[in-house]
């Protein structure tokens, strides 16, 4: 796991919706005997749990309002494991800001969204947790995604294969990138998440 390696303590699975709620954030952390813990939602619709739960005590539960996996990795590297814990929070704040965060899925059911036409089994595309794209496939739905975002900013695209994500797609989705963004370097890392076979960052 990503986070385990950059020092995460305590990585909650938010049971079957995958959110967890603010009483299930304070369970798991008041039984952590650290002097301060950092929450890194990871997820939009955590955010606010993850607030009520600091509130119960806002000098030991500190929250990064990291809103996809992206920036809580983003998060999470910028970490720093010794050092006064409202800059080492801040530091953190601030790196969420200068990466943004692109998850791709397949859609299980025929929908309209943001105006988007979208077909059961094709591509969905969000950035910054917004949908933005739909395509049949997976690669040209992350590759609608791109075009939405301020590439001409960003210099890295990490992208992390979860699961589902094949080496055809794989290879579409370096391919697509090298034609359509050249001076966008892609690093390609084995993340293993569920749900989402590809999330990305831009920085």
């Amino acid at each position: 796991n990503n986070f385990r390696e950059l020092g995460a303590n305590i990585i909650i699975d938010g049971g079957p919706t995958g959110k967890a709620s603010a009483g299930e954030l304070i369970e798991a952390v008041n039984g952590s005997g650290l002097e301060h813990v950092i929450i890194l939602p990871n997820d939009k619709d955590v955010v606010l749990a993850a607030e009520q739960a600091a509130e119960s005590d806002p000098d030991f539960i500190r929250v990064i309002p990291t809103r996809s996996a992206v920036s809580g990795l983003s998060a999470a590297m910028a970490y720093l494991p010794e050092g006064d814990i409202d800059e080492i929070c801040a530091l953190m704040n601030e790196s969420i800001e200068l990466v943004q965060s692109i998850e791709v899925s397949n859609s299980v059911r025929d929908t309209s969204v943001n105006g988007i036409d979208i077909r059961v089994g094709a591509g969905i595309g969000f950035l910054d947790g917004e949908l933005v794209a739909s395509e049949p496939s997976l690669a040209a739905t992350l590759l609608e995604v791109l075009k939405r975002g301020d590439v001409s900013q960003s210099e890295i695209m990490t992208l992390y294969t979860g699961d589902g994500a094949t080496p055809e797609e794989i290879e579409k989705i370096s391919e697509m990138t090298e034609s359509h963004f050249p001076s966008l370097e892609l690093d390609i890392v084995e993340g293993g998440q569920p749900l989402y076979p590809f999330i990305a960052s831009l920085e």
